[in-house]
């Protein structure tokens, strides 16, 4: 090690009071389709194109804000979603 590093290292340790681990927080819970107004078919029926669609969107971009894509990723997802979003 260099001399400058050497002088700046000390071998003394100062206790510190413990204190508990903070527990992590409990996630939030994530919101179903149907609590956000999309009225989602039983099992069994078809969901259609356009609901199918939507369901997967909102999936990317739940996906995303998780942290599931590397950033190039989610920049590709994000062009491919926006091809389907009707801006008003």
């Amino acid at each position: 090690m260099s001399d400058t590093v050497e002088k700046n290292i000390t071998h003394e340790v100062t206790p510190v009071e413990s204190t508990p681990a903070p527990t992590a927080a409990a996630p939030a819970p994530t919101t179903a389709p149907e609590e956000q107004g999309i009225p989602i078919p039983p099992p069994g029926k078809p969901l259609g194109q356009q609901l199918a669609l939507e369901l997967l969107c909102r999936a990317v971009h739940l996906a995303q804000s998780r942290g599931a894509y590397k950033l190039e990723e989610a920049g590709l997802f994000a062009r491919a979603v926006n091809e389907f979003v009707v801006r008003n």
